[in-house]
């Protein structure tokens, strides 16, 4: 079935125009990573509509599961990054 076919408006004529859009929008996603010598994972914790609320739950998932396993759980910050991407664990030093 087509677009056409499945409108809600049955007998009507087809349209003049019809645009897609693609627009741009500013969404940060809380993304959390791992890897091991087996391999590496990642998964979206949650999308957040400012980087202030982002950062929080950043900063908070990092503090948490530091205190449980300890060492090395870090906050990259991609977003801010303004060189080149020359790999995550540079950029976590």
């Amino acid at each position: 079935m087509s677009i056409a076919e499945s409108s809600s408006c049955v007998g009507c004529t087809k349209p003049d125009l019809v645009e897609y859009a693609v627009r741009s929008t500013s969404r940060f996603l809380v993304t959390r990573y791992e890897s091991n010598q087996n391999g590496a994972a990642s998964e979206v914790i949650g999308e957040f509509d400012s980087a202030a609320n982002a950062e929080r739950v950043a900063e908070g998932m990092a503090n948490s599961e530091r205190g449980e396993r300890g060492g090395n759980v870090h906050v990259y910050r991609p977003y801010l990054d303004t060189t080149p991407n020359i790999g995550r664990a540079s950029k976590l030093e």
